[in-house]
């Protein structure tokens, strides 16, 4: 039996994608008059990839097998292009 998530975490959660999502197009509204767009967009993605790294190897996750490189860059070209054009 899976237990509910309290309104507080709830209203946290929400509020946190709230204000993650709406400081990206702040930071880039800013970051592309100092920035060039493929820097910052790489920025982007490398700054929240080293996040979930980091997290990944707190909790003990394993490290991916090698054959599975290729799949997962494909992936994320695929989702970077698809998400900024």
């Amino acid at each position: 039996m899976t237990s509910r998530p309290s309104r507080l975490a709830l209203t946290g959660a929400f509020a946190a994608i709230y204000l993650i999502w709406g400081s990206t197009y702040l930071a880039i509204r800013f970051g592309v008059a100092d920035i060039p767009p493929f820097f910052l967009a790489g920025i982007r993605f490398a700054a929240p990839g080293l996040v979930f790294l980091a997290w990944a190897r707190s909790h003990s996750a394993a490290w991916p097998a090698p054959r599975h490189y290729l799949t997962t860059a494909l992936i994320g070209m695929a989702m970077a292009t698809g998400a900024t054009g």
